[in-house]
């Protein structure tokens, strides 16, 4: 299933195994939708970071990988895991959303998805109260320098 994700991820590509790794380890969740009809095959791919505070920037997310903040040591859970501080989870951050079947364009499982990972996201630490999107939108920082060079 991993290996399906890395190969359909569209906003945020997959480096490598280690990047993959990153974004289903500590301080993150992967959502997937999957069907019956389709067994082991991701519909829709939600890449979820849990942080301390709303992130500005996707740099942010994809840079802060096994740690939330700076100067803290971790229990280790094996050689590879380290287990997560859910006092220092304050809020979640949907970064990647990828819809992976063609044929399902026009269809609302994205919107769907979101809505049941928040409850997911609440029922796991209901002290939650900051959720944010950080969903690029096409073309909007070549039209705002242009409106701000207009303006100059």
């Amino acid at each position: 299933m991993l290996e399906k994700i890395s190969q359909y991820e569209a906003v945020h590509p997959v480096r490598n195994w280690t990047d993959i790794k990153q974004r289903v380890g500590p301080y993150r969740r992967c959502y997937v939708f999957t069907h019956n009809a389709m067994p082991k095959e991701p519909i829709v791919v939600l890449h979820t970071a849990l942080t301390n505070e709303i992130s500005s920037s996707i740099t942010s997310i994809v840079r802060q990988t096994k740690r939330i903040s700076e100067g803290d040591v971790l229990l280790l859970k094996n050689s590879e895991n380290q287990l997560e501080d859910p006092q220092k989870i304050e809020a979640a951050v949907f970064y990647s959303i990828t819809s992976t079947q063609k044929g399902l364009h026009g269809i609302e499982l994205g919107n769907h998805l979101i809505k049941k990972v928040v409850h997911e996201v609440l029922s796991e630490f209901p002290h939650i109260n900051k959720l944010s999107s950080l969903s690029p939108i096409p073309g909007f920082r070549d039209w705002l320098l242009l409106e701000i060079k207009k303006m100059v």
